[in-house]
């Protein structure tokens, strides 16, 4: 049973019980902006910052990081400085955080990889199967990448579209010289492909949003998928659900933690 729950989809763990619709109005009657409901994985999540789960809103970096990082912990996966335990199901996963990508292209105004050479100091990541990337375009937009290495492939997903051609040369560059530097060697990209929104291999689709404010939310379950090795489950219509879900599992990380809680 629990086995079983790790490869579930977001969306199906958000039709599960213990979902409250209503949570976050239950919060705010009883909470202020500035209270903190859960503080882990070096983010503290205020009231504040999680209005931005409502439906309608553009979700912050923190909310996001927030999230994948529970999604990590409970799957065995990696990020920041820690690897993926061995037993990771299906696929052994290192998560970039939601600066990463900024930092290596944005920040010096084009591709610097001696701005993140040190993030990965204490990661091996050719010994994961995939390297995930959430990106933040210029704070007006979230789209989701991967470097692909059990495949041989760099993947973009965006729910708005788009080839972002530049994001996969960004991203091959990066592994060629994280390869020199870990392994003194240049990456052999013998073999290697692209897949993107708009070119997804084996006849699957990327979701599209229908509106301007829910790209956060689309980027973070790209993110989750690629870790369960499956195909995208999730249409625009599911996604307030998967709002509410968010708010519960924020909640459930302040009531384990002893932070904050209704009862």
């Amino acid at each position: 049973e629990e086995e079983e729950e790790v490869l579930r989809t977001p969306k199906a763990l958000s039709r599960g019980a213990g979902v409250d619709g209503g949570l976050l109005d239950k919060i705010r009657d009883n909470a202020g902006d500035k209270t903190v409901i859960a503080d882990k994985w070096n983010v503290d999540m205020t009231l504040e910052k999680m209005g931005c789960l409502e439906d309608r809103v553009w979700l912050n970096s923190e909310t996001i990081s927030f999230i994948l990082e529970k999604w990590i912990a409970g799957h065995g996966q990696g990020s920041e400085k820690r690897m993926p335990k061995e037993d990771a199901r299906p696929v052994r996963c290192w998560f970039s955080n939601t600066y990463f990508y900024d930092k290596l292209t944005k920040l010096s105004g084009h591709y610097d990889y001696a701005a993140v050479k040190r993030w990965t100091k204490s990661i091996k990541p050719f010994d994961c199967d995939k390297l995930i990337i959430p990106i933040n375009d210029s704070n007006v937009h979230w789209f989701a990448a991967c470097i692909n290495l059990r495949d041989k492939r760099t993947e973009v997903y965006d729910s708005m579209g788009g080839e972002h051609g530049e994001v996969h040369k960004h991203l091959k560059a990066w592994l060629n010289d994280e390869h020199k530097n870990k392994m003194g060697t240049a990456f052999d990209f013998s073999g290697w492909t692209t897949t993107s929104s708009t070119m997804m291999d084996g006849g699957g689709r990327c979701p599209r949003q229908r509106n301007c404010c829910d790209c956060g939310v689309f980027a973070t379950l790209f993110c989750m998928h690629m870790s369960l090795d499956k195909e995208f489950d999730f249409e625009q219509e599911d996604i307030p659900q998967i709002r509410r879900w968010f708010i519960q599992d924020i909640y459930n990380v302040g009531v384990e933690e002893d932070q904050f809680s209704l009862d």
